[in-house]
C-alpha cells in the first residue's frame, strides 16, 4: 500500500528504473496495477484508505430496473453479477448499458425481469455470452490495456487470484484519463 504521495511514488519507481539498469519498470506500461495509485477511482480509494471501495454489484435475480438504475445514478459502464454464495461476490457476469439497449431491441420491454433473464435476450439465439473481462492486481498497465483490446470490452473487473472475488472494477476511459495526465 502506497502512502499519501501515489503518482509521486509511481514517477519515482519509473524514474528509478529507467535510469537504473537494476530497475524493475522500463516505462509506465510495465508497471503492475497495483503500484499505479492513480489509475482509476478504485486504485486511488486503495491509496488513501488501504483497501478497495465495495464495488456496486447485482445479482441473476436483481431487477433489471435496479440494475439500469445502478448505471445511470452512479455513472457506471458496466456493473457485475454475483454469485454472492458463501459471502465472496465472485463475478459471473456483467450487465452494460448496452446490454439494456440490447435487451429492448430483442423484444424485453418489461423492466422487472431479473438480470439473468435480460442477458439472455442481449445476444442472438443459441449464441454465449462471452466471459467476464478480468485483471489481476500484478497485471501491468500494458496486459491491462492488451485486455481491452482483445476482450473488446469497457469495464474490465479487478479479482482477487485465490478466491476469484470481485475486488473492483476499471472504465476504458479511467485508463485513457491516467495516461492524458501521466508523462509517458
Amino acid at each position: 500500500v502506497h502512502g499519501d504521495g501515489g503518482q509521486e511514488e509511481d514517477n519515482e519507481a519509473l524514474g528509478s528504473a529507467v535510469g537504473s539498469a537494476t530497475g524493475a519498470y522500463r516505462s509506465i506500461f510495465d508497471i503492475p496495477f497495483v503500484r499505479l495509485t492513480r489509475l482509476g477511482k478504485a486504485a486511488q480509494h486503495k491509496a488513501l484508505h488501504g483497501s478497495y471501495p465495495q464495488p456496486e454489484v447485482v445479482t441473476a435475480t436483481t431487477p433489471i430496473a435496479d440494475a439500469l438504475k445502478m448505471l445511470i445514478d452512479k455513472a457506471l459502464h458496466a456493473v457485475g453479477v454475483v454469485d454472492g454464495a458463501n459471502n465472496v461476490n465472485v463475478v459471473k457476469d456483467a450487465i452494460t448499458r448496452n446490454d439494456v439497449i440490447r435487451m429492448e431491441t430483442g423484444g424485453v420491454f418489461n423492466l422487472q425481469v431479473p438480470v439473468h433473464e435480460a442477458l439472455a435476450h442481449t445476444e442472438g439465439p443459441g449464441s454465449v455470452r462471452p466471459p467476464v473481462a478480468v485483471f489481476y492486481e500484478t497485471d501491468t498497465l500494458r496486459e491491462i490495456i492488451e485486455h481491452f483490446a482483445t476482450r473488446r470490452v469497457s469495464v474490465l473487473f479487478l479479482v482477487d487470484p485465490q478466491t476469484d472475488a470481485l475486488l473492483a472494477q476499471l472504465s476504458i476511459s479511467e485508463v485513457f484519463s491516467f495516461l492524458s495526465e501521466s508523462s509517458i
